[in-house]
């Protein structure tokens, strides 16, 4: 996160965010990767998938306006009392009380919560489907070593799995509870309305079940605007909207979208042009250095590259998707997920075992599934280099735009350390 904060600070130090307007992107991209890693301790990813995935598409949402708040708050620290724009080293400093308070403090504890929220809400679909032979649940006395007594009137209390009152309150509604519930068939407790009376209210952001709405916040957090008229987000609508429903609100989720979309590191720079990659490129995969070095290539070539993610392609569940893959709306893949982005044109790497060239004596199946794979992605395609002979190649390419119809725009081989040759480039294409 902290990586994130130093961005963040360039980011609006040289003007390339609107802290009134928009959410940072690193700052977004730090919070929604801290409360999903939340998510993921939490809930099995496998066996509660869609739970799982309806708490990360509220996360995004949340981190939007989150992101929001803590750059609002920063940028008001970049000028002194004169209207005089600080130095970098002085608007770092000054704004070092907000990023510890915003970052190292209470980051610290919105990801316990989320946590205890997330586990929660797993537990509850156990509940509901196990309510038929365990029909009760029993609030659970605070595990803390100092436990904070706001809910010990509620400790040992059983209510019914389906009662009212677990809407109005449980078990992670004020910070830093460690209370718990557990299932069970003992009776029922009585509910007087003394107990209700005097029961506290939860905190600002913590009023809902997220077992009930899969959210680990509620739109009333302090990050949260009080009204659609307050919304830092309101100009992204197309028609004005009156009654204040922020997880479902297009300017919230067209917010989080462009923040997504530029939550990007510049990894090399030559002659003015760069490399970027997105925040969810996976690092660890095989292929990825081969797509780096590929890139690099691009880009001492005098062209920027952006290397982009791997996301569900289905834009009606994951938005995330036509942030950063929109272009290709309205193409034959619209719901694809290339590697590259070179300027107006996407390109898929297609990866190759090196450590078995030479070893077939036909090297012609791994040139046709790569060659096979990357045509999925996109028309403009990169290969590993498996040993073929160059003529044979190109030989084969011909043969599959003009015997087969295949729509084929571009075919580069990667030879690796930085060279590349291009195999194939339809005619009359002006980025030659």
């Amino acid at each position: 996160m902290e990586k994130c904060l130093d961005q963040a600070l360039r980011d609006l130090y040289d003007k390339k965010v609107d802290p009134r307007r928009e959410p940072d992107p690193a700052l977004y991209g730090g919070f929604l990767r801290t409360y999903n890693h939340a998510v993921d301790q939490s809930i099995d990813k496998k066996q509660q998938r869609t739970l799982a995935r309806q708490f990360k598409n509220n996360n995004e949402v949340f981190s939007a306006f989150r992101a929001h708040r803590m750059s609002r708050d920063m940028a008001a620290q970049m000028v002194d009392k004169e209207g005089n724009l600080k130095s970098f080293d002085r608007f770092r400093k000054d704004v070092e009380p907000i990023a510890d308070h915003h970052v190292r403090q209470w980051l610290r504890t919105e990801y316990d919560m989320a946590l205890s929220r997330a586990h929660l809400a797993s537990e509850w679909e156990t509940y509901e489907a196990d309510r038929d032979i365990m029909p009760n649940l029993r609030w659970v006395e605070s595990t803390a070593i100092t436990p904070d007594v706001v809910h010990s009137s509620f400790w040992g209390m059983v209510r019914p799995v389906d009662d009212a009152f677990w809407t109005a309150h449980h078990p992670g509604d004020h910070w830093g509870c460690q209370c718990s519930l557990e299932q069970t068939d003992d009776p029922v407790t009585p509910l007087s309305d003394e107990v209700i009376r005097k029961a506290p209210s939860p905190s600002p952001g913590l009023e809902e079940n997220p077992g009930k709405t899969r959210r680990l916040f509620s739109d009333r957090s302090p990050y949260f605007p009080g009204s659609c008229e307050t919304c830092p987000f309101r100009h992204l609508l197309k028609e004005p909207r009156t009654e204040k429903d922020c997880y479902n609100c297009p300017a919230a989720i067209e917010a989080f979208k462009q923040a997504y979309a530029k939550d990007t590191e510049v990894i090399f720079e030559y002659n003015g042009h760069t490399l970027e990659v997105h925040a969810d490129v996976d690092r660890e995969n095989s292929d990825y250095k081969n797509v780096v070095d590929v890139c690099k290539t691009f880009v001492r070539q005098g062209k920027s590259c952006v290397m982009t993610p791997k996301l569900n392609g289905d834009m009606n569940i994951n938005p995330k998707h036509d942030a950063v893959y929109h272009t290709l709306k309205g193409t034959a893949f619209s719901t694809k997920c290339p590697d590259i982005r070179l300027g107006e044109y996407w390109y898929e790497h297609e990866g190759y075992d090196q450590e078995n060239k030479g070893k077939s004596p036909d090297n012609k199946r791994p040139y046709s599934e790569m060659m096979g794979r990357g045509l999925k992605q996109s028309n403009r395609i990169i290969i590993e280099d498996c040993g073929m002979d160059i003529s044979w190649m190109k030989d084969n390419i011909r043969t599959r735009i003009y015997k087969e119809g295949q729509d084929i725009e571009e075919v580069w081989l990667h030879l690796g350390e930085g060279q590349l040759l291009l195999l194939w480039k339809r005619r009359g294409d002006d980025h030659q």
